[in-house]
């Protein structure tokens, strides 16, 4: 009884795709009644954490500290991954590995996803070259293609124009007369629409700095893929 402990709940933004908001008074109640318990809730979606936390109409409001952890260091973590390669007697290039980290888009998840499949797709000739590099999300994109067709299914045609245009132009703003002219979408009412329910379930996440950004980056390496074999519907 006399130690204390440390509580981590990782991806606790997810939250939002559920009952959240009685989860977290159900929550709050608790944490705040123990002195000898620490608790970090962590996740990805940055907008929705720090809606929670400072939101005053939310459970968590002034609960706590906020800490932004931002990306590894890109020099740490291509000498983590050059060591790796180079103990296991690949014939590798430094610079040639660094463009796994922007593919993976500087999340350690999906860098590890690259990397695996980099290992065993170079296991014949213990080569890694910046070609077998470029194939890599392709890969991983399709070894998840039962899972993204599942989520693919639950999109409406208008839901699925507009991830099929954001595949595309990841950076664009949706709501843009550009954009959806290009794109041949809109009004933007209906994306707006579109978006919120995109949102909710997970697919896509609002940036800080206002952008939709794909919650899996495979995902859109998996529809920008079907959509030049023209298997998309």
């Amino acid at each position: 009884k006399k130690k204390k402990l440390i509580v981590v709940i990782d991806e606790f933004s997810d939250l939002e795709k559920y009952d959240g908001r009685s989860v977290e008074k159900a929550f709050r109640s608790e944490v705040q009644q123990q002195d000898q318990i620490g608790y970090v809730f962590s996740g990805s979606e940055e907008s929705v954490m720090i809606s929670m936390a400072k939101d005053r109409n939310r459970a968590f409001y002034r609960l706590g500290r906020i800490m932004e952890l931002g990306p590894i260091n890109r020099k740490e973590y291509l000498d983590f991954i050059y060591r790796w390669f180079q103990k296991g007697s690949y014939q590798v290039e430094r610079r040639d590995l660094e463009p796994i980290i922007v593919q993976g888009r500087d999340v350690p998840y999906n860098i590890q996803r690259l990397c695996h499949v980099l290992w065993d797709s170079a296991q014949t000739d213990r080569r890694v070259t910046p070609e077998r590099i470029q194939t890599l999300p392709t890969i991983v994109a399709e070894q998840d293609s039962p899972h993204f067709e599942l989520l693919w299914r639950t999109a409406t045609p208008q839901q699925k124009g507009l991830l099929s245009a954001l595949s595309k132009e990841p950076e664009a703003k949706p709501f843009s007369r550009d954009f959806q002219l290009s794109h041949g979408i809109g009004p933007s009412s209906s994306i707006k629409a579109s978006l919120d329910s995109i949102v909710k379930k997970g697919i896509l996440y609002k940036s800080k700095e206002g952008t939709y950004v794909f919650s899996d980056i495979f995902m859109q390496h998996w529809i920008l893929s079907v959509l030049q074999k023209g298997q998309l519907n």
